[in-house]
């Protein structure tokens, strides 16, 4: 590797035009996948790489050769670049390595063709598995939108094959949610002409899409000839014997309408006898809505909830000022315990940017003692001796662990997979359990944001861009935020996970719960 690594160096440096001739026999006789690839670049690098290069790249036996010349066809790829070279790339979108088309998706979006709508929609079926190629093609799509949207459409075609499944739904509604975000009238009424004949399934998932895309062009949906297809949602949304997945798009649908008119029946959502799937989208929705009335309608229920359930939705009334003054009224009335919120919640309220909201969380808050880790170490540790029952450890886990950590196919991936800490011991889990911050990963850190329009989240960063942060939440609720509406960030300096979980268990519970995930 040194050699040929210098070598490649060494002719960057010289620039001598007489090693093109040497690099283009390599290129065209060299038996060597890597050879070739080097031959590329170095005839990139000597200013000398051509058209006629990359034809040949494009067609090579090795997946990487291919992979790498349409990476470089791009910058041939202009008003007038060349005709031959811009039909092999187009042959490329059936390409059988996954690492080309991805590449693919990306180079087409520098090529000025009508063409290439029909080439992203082919790469966007054979790969509607793959979410980093289902975003490869829409960020390709900088025009051309509405004529994806009819490619994709016949996906959907009574006689289609294969028929299309998950996948093909959630391109669907990513593709749509562009058409929203672009907001462009040309573009969005084929797709409302679609809705109005998709059935229910569909075009609830477009409904939603397309409100959602609009939402991020500060637009709203307007839903003049959509009566019928909302009330239908409100009904399949608390219907029992709908398939969970309709329920769950029919509430996502409901939040294209006031909260007044479907704030309670969202709310009765939010109770154990409803599927966990049913209660997140419950959250999400309502989580949605800045009405001034989502705040009390949650303290109002708060009581009925149990603690899981107030995990979820704790975050709700932290993420506006409003919901932060119906949470402290709900305090001072007893409704709400200072103990059910977290350390994390309670120093996220007692240094809030709003000063009103700090001065009173110090008052309602600061007296709330926090625990006595040594002494609760002391009391639990001999769990770690015990032999417990599995079964019951598999309840407690999924009332108290399953929000934030996956294990044996159950919960969510927020905190890490307690696959992982097996091997560590009983005694060093229940430390870990009790006391997070004492050995705490840097990738589980709490962090608060705040937008530009008075909303406040917390969770763990999952994924930065420069154009986004994507922040991850109990129950694995992820939210993409853009940077321009992000008006703060900080670490909290402490883990997403809250100190003294299992303070309330005795040492057989806690014994039960750690021979379950060990």
């Amino acid at each position: 590797a040194w050699h040929r690594e210098t070598a490649a160096r060494l002719l960057y440096e010289g620039q001598d035009p007489a090693a093109v001739p040497l690099l283009e026999a390599l290129l065209s006789t060299s038996p060597s996948p890597l050879g070739r690839l080097h031959a590329l670049y170095a005839l990139d690098g000597l200013q000398a790489l051509a058209p006629g290069h990359l034809q040949s790249g494009l067609k090579d036996p090795d997946d990487a050769v291919r992979e790498h010349s349409v990476r470089l066809a791009e910058r041939f790829l202009d008003a007038g670049g060349n005709e031959e070279l811009r039909q092999g790339l187009l042959a490329l979108a059936g390409d059988p390595s996954a690492r080309v088309r991805f590449q693919l998706a990306f180079t087409l979006g520098e090529l000025k063709d009508p063409r290439r709508i029909d080439a992203l929609a082919h790469i966007a079926r054979i790969d509607a598995g793959s979410a980093y190629t289902r975003a490869a093609v829409l960020n390709s799509l900088t025009d051309g939108v509405d004529a994806m949207f009819a490619r994709v459409v016949a996906w959907f075609a009574p006689d289609a094959s294969p028929a299309p499944g998950q996948a093909e739904h959630e391109f669907l509604g990513q593709l749509v949610e562009l058409v929203g975000a672009r907001n462009r009238p040309a573009e969005i009424a084929p797709v409302r002409s679609y809705i109005s004949q998709a059935d229910s399934a569909v075009a609830f998932t477009l409904v939603h899409a397309l409100g959602e895309g609009l939402r991020r062009a500060n637009q709203s949906l307007d839903l003049t000839g959509m009566e019928a297809l909302l009330d239908r949602a409100a009904d399949l949304a608390v219907a029992q014997d709908a398939p969970v997945t309709t329920r769950v798009q029919a509430i996502e649908l409901l939040g294209a309408r006031p909260f007044e008119t479907v704030g309670e029946t969202l709310l009765s959502l939010l109770t154990q006898t409803q599927p966990r799937e049913v209660q997140l989208a419950a959250i999400r929705t309502v989580g949605r809505f800045t009405a001034p009335e989502v705040g009390p309608g949650l303290v109002a229920r708060w009581r009925a909830w149990t603690p899981r359930m107030r995990e979820a939705v704790a975050p709700l009334l932290l993420a506006r000022p409003e919901r932060i003054t119906a949470l402290f009224a709900g305090i001072e009335a007893g409704t709400v315990r200072p103990a059910d919120l977290s350390s994390v919640q309670v120093d996220f309220l007692m240094n809030h940017r709003d000063a009103g909201i700090k001065r009173e969380a110090i008052r309602l808050l600061a007296s709330r003692k926090p625990a006595d880790l040594e002494e609760t170490l002391s009391a639990l540790l001999p769990a770690a001796s015990l032999t417990g029952d599995p079964q019951k450890g598999k309840t407690l886990f999924l009332e108290r662990c399953a929000s934030c950590h996956r294990l044996g196919g159950e919960g969510t991936d927020l905190g890490p997979r307690l696959s992982t800490v097996k091997t560590a011991g009983k005694d060093k889990l229940l430390v870990s359990v009790l006391d997070p911050n004492r050995e705490m990963l840097p990738q589980y850190l709490a962090f608060e944001i705040e937008t530009t329009d008075d909303e406040s989240m917390l969770g763990i960063v999952v994924n930065e861009t420069d154009q986004a942060v994507t922040l991850r939440q109990a129950y694995g609720m992820e939210t993409v935020v853009p940077r321009s509406r992000i008006a703060s960030m900080r670490s909290q300096g402490k883990s997403i996970m809250p100190e003294g979980l299992l303070i309330d268990l005795h040492p057989p519970a806690v014994a039960d719960l750690l021979e379950f995930i060990t």
